[in-house]
């Protein structure tokens, strides 16, 4: 068996064995993985580490619109959608000009982002569903200004 089918199937029965939680952490890990090997959303890569992504953010896909919040923790980046009156939560992983996340609604439905961060403060994202019908949609977010305090984003809150 190869790495790659032997990571598969290591993957697929721990997303039948585990809980909703573990899924995640474990689809986290797996998306990490496509990132780092530039094959999610190829291999160009500006160095970008020295650009603060911390901010509030207007949000908007095909059919909505929104804000959000994305908030640096150490390592990792906390964050918060708030869209249509729902709030959506992430733990990201940034790399170079790629910032991943994965996503949850607290109520059972979640997925994945991966953003790419480009010049003039504006993500530009892939997402899907984990429950959904398989499709990759496109999400982007633009800045709007930066975090006036570390409460900005605190308990998942956002304040305009």
């Amino acid at each position: 068996m190869d790495v790659k089918t032997g990571f598969l199937k290591s993957f697929s029965e721990t997303v039948h064995m585990a809980g909703k939680p573990a899924v995640l952490i474990a689809f986290t890990f797996f998306l990490t993985g496509c990132v780092l090997s530039h094959s999610f959303l190829g291999s160009e890569m500006m160095d970008m580490n020295s650009v603060v992504i911390e901010g509030l953010y207007e949000c908007s896909g095909s059919n909505y619109k929104g804000l959000t919040v994305i908030r640096k923790k150490g390592d990792i980046y906390q964050i918060n959608w708030q869209i249509n009156q729902q709030s959506f939560y992430g733990i990201g992983i940034r790399e170079d000009n790629i910032l991943s996340s994965s996503w949850f609604d607290g109520k059972g439905t979640a997925g994945i982002v991966v953003y790419k961060i480009e010049s003039g403060s504006i993500l530009k994202g892939k997402y899907s569903v984990l429950s959904g019908d398989g499709t990759i949609k496109t999400e982007t977010l633009r800045f709007k200004r930066g975090l006036i305090s570390s409460d900005d984003a605190s308990n998942n809150r956002i304040e305009i």
